[in-house]
C-alpha cells in the first residue's frame, strides 16, 4: 500500500496531499499511510499532508466523529480542515448521491481557501471491494462503458488538483489487516449496515454469496471494471479526432457535420462533447431523443436534462447556462460600461456620451444605426446577422445617448465616435 501511494505521489509530482478523512476504517488507513510521507527522511521529498473532514450532519454521532478526527490529526501532527454541510437532501433525492455531490463541492471550497497551494491531490479511500460494488450497481442500472468503468485511480478534479485512489487495488480484508497490525483506531458508521441503501444491500446480502461461490469475485469484478475503462479510453482516443472536426471556434458542435456521421457515432460524439464541456452527459434515452430530434430541429430548438440545456442556432449546437436563462437582467454601472467601451473600441468613451448616458433594458421596437450603414435596423435583425443566439439576447442592455442607441452591452458598439 505504501509503495502504491508513493508511486502516485511521485508520478504526479504532488506537493500537497489532502486526505479525505471520515474517521472510518478505510480513510484511517489512508491517513496513516500518508503520514509516512510527511517526514523529511522519506523518498517523497517536500510533501505536505493535510486532512479534510466533511460533517454531513446525517447522523446523531457526526459531532463525535469530527472530534475523533480532530484528535487523531492532532496526535499525528497533521492539519485538518473540518467542513460542515449546510444543505440537506431534497425529498425523493438519493442520500448517497447528495452526499457524494456535496463532498465534492466541499473539496472545491476547501481548495479555494488555499490558492497558493500547488500540485494538489485529494486522496480518497475507496478500495477493491468498493470498485466491485460500483461495477455491479452500474450494471444493474444499465450503464454503458463509462459507468461500468467504475472509479479511476487518477482523475482530474480542479485546474490545480487531481483525485487519487491509492487503495483501489487492495481488498477490504487487506485494509483491515493493516489497521490491526498498526493498532489503529477508527469509528464505525452505523448507516453502513442499513441495507435500505443499494450499496449496503450489495455489500451485506449479495457479495458474500458471490464470494462464497467464487472466492475471487471481488478481484475479478474490479478487473472487469478496469477492462471497461481501458476500452472506453481507447474509444475516446478515436472519437476525439472526429470531434475536433466538428467543434467550432466557440466550442459549439457543427450540426450538419454531426448528422453526416452514423447514428451510433453521433451518440458517442454527443456524450464526449458534453464531457469536454464539463457537464453531466445525457442518459442513453436522452441521447436517443436528441439524435432523433436534431434532423428536423430549427434555430431556437432546445433540450434539457437535469441542470443542463443545449440549444440549436444556425446549425450550431451550444451549451446554454440555465442560470443565464432564468437570471433577471443585470444593469451594469457607468464604470463597467466605460471599461467595456474601451475594450471594444480601443478608445475612451467621448465626453458627450458620458454626460448624457442612459442605461436601460431592451424594448420590443428598439433599432440602432450601425457604422457604415445608411439606415437603422431592428435589433432582432442585427442579432441574427451577428449570430447571437436567441437564448443569449436576454442579456442585452441598451446604451443610449440623446435618444439614440450607441451600443448594446455586452455585444457590440454601434458607432464608436472618437473624441474631438
Amino acid at each position: 500500500m505504501r509503495s502504491k501511494l508513493q508511486s502516485l505521489l511521485t508520478q504526479k509530482a504532488i506537493k500537497t496531499l489532502w486526505v479525505a478523512y471520515s474517521g472510518g476504517l478505510d480513510s484511517t488507513v489512508l491517513l496513516h499511510l500518508a503520514t509516512q510521507f510527511s517526514s523529511k527522511d522519506t523518498q517523497v521529498k517536500g510533501i505536505q499532508v493535510k486532512a479534510i473532514h466533511i460533517h454531513h450532519g446525517l447522523s446523531t454521532h457526526a459531532d463525535l466523529w469530527q472530534q475523533h478526527c480532530q484528535q487523531t490529526c492532532k496526535h499525528l501532527g497533521i492539519p485538518i480542515e473540518c467542513i460542515q454541510l449546510e444543505s440537506s437532501p431534497k425529498k425523493g433525492e438519493s442520500i448517497e448521491a447528495w452526499a457524494r455531490s456535496e463532498r465534492y463541492n466541499a473539496f472545491k471550497d476547501c481548495l479555494d481557501k488555499y490558492p497558493e497551494s500547488q500540485h494538489n491531490a485529494i486522496a480518497l479511500a475507496q478500495h477493491q471491494d468498493d470498485q466491485a460494488e460500483t461495477f455491479l450497481l452500474q450494471a444493474i442500472r444499465g450503464s454503458g462503458l463509462p459507468g461500468l468503468s467504475a472509479m479511476p485511480e487518477i482523475k482530474a478534479f480542479e485546474h490545480r488538483c487531481i483525485l487519487i485512489r491509492p487503495l483501489l487495488s487492495f481488498s477490504r480484508t487487506e485494509i483491515l489487516n493493516y489497521a490491526q497490525t498498526h493498532e489503529l483506531k477508527w469509528v464505525e458508521d452505523d448507516s453502513n449496515t442499513d441495507t435500505r441503501f443499494s450499496r449496503n444491500f450489495l455489500r451485506h446480502e449479495i457479495m458474500p454469496k458471490l464470494q462464497e461461490k467464487w472466492s475471487q469475485a471481488t478481484k475479478t469484478l474490479s478487473r472487469t471494471a478496469q477492462h471497461c475503462a481501458e476500452a472506453q479510453n481507447l474509444l475516446n482516443t478515436y472519437l476525439k479526432n472526429d470531434l475536433q472536426l466538428l467543434i467550432t471556434a466557440d466550442n459549439s458542435l457543427h450540426l450538419i457535420k454531426l448528422m453526416q456521421k452514423p447514428i451510433l457515432q453521433q451518440k458517442a460524439l454527443l456524450r464526449l462533447w458534453c464531457q469536454q464541456q464539463l457537464i453531466h452527459p445525457p442518459t442513453t434515452a436522452q441521447v436517443a431523443q436528441i439524435v432523433t430530434a436534431l434532423p428536423n430541429a430549427s434555430s431556437g430548438w432546445r433540450h434539457s436534462w437535469g441542470a443542463v440545456t443545449i440549444g440549436l442556432y444556425k446549425e450550431k449546437l451550444s451549451l446554454i447556462e440555465n442560470s443565464d436563462i432564468h437570471t433577471p437582467l443585470q444593469i451594469p454601472t457607468c464604470n463597467v460600461i466605460e471599461k467595456w467601451w474601451f475594450e471594444k473600441c480601443e478608445i475612451s468613451m467621448p465626453e458627450a456620451y458620458r454626460k448624457n448616458l442612459i442605461i436601460r433594458a431592451r424594448q420590443p421596437n428598439d433599432t440602432c444605426h450601425l457604422e457604415g450603414r445608411p439606415y437603422s435596423q431592428k435589433l432582432k435583425i442585427i442579432f441574427q446577422e451577428m449570430d447571437i443566439p436567441s437564448w443569449e439576447r436576454h442579456k442585452a442592455v441598451i446604451i443610449e445617448v440623446d435618444n439614440a442607441i450607441v451600443a448594446i452591452y455586452p455585444f457590440f458598439v454601434c458607432q464608436p465616435i472618437t473624441p474631438k
